[in-house]
């Protein structure tokens, strides 16, 4: 899976050289990144946390919580709109 990646970072790369773009060159991307991005994105859609650690096949929730879901400034602005929207009765 390395490999792959790094083999479609370095054509995407030699890609923007070649043709001259102004846009910022890929950064090297590790397989396991993606375990990261994919727990947040899982996390961002709701699914239950107990599910999340499942499916990344953690032992413990604090694995899962705080090592692998990301919390952007996006998702934080999100859920604070929402607890903004919402009415105290």
């Amino acid at each position: 899976m390395g490999r792959i990646l790094n083999r479609i970072v370095d054509d995407y790369n030699s890609d923007i050289k070649k043709f001259g773009g102004t846009i910022e060159p890929l950064p090297h991307i590790h397989p396991h990144l993606l375990r990261h991005t994919s727990c947040s994105r899982m996390a961002e859609a709701g699914v239950d946390p107990r599910t999340l650690q499942d499916i990344m096949g953690h032992a413990s929730m604090k694995m899962t919580m705080e090592l692998y879901n990301h919390v952007t400034d996006e998702r934080l602005t999100n859920e604070i709109q929402k607890l903004n929207n919402r009415r105290i009765s």
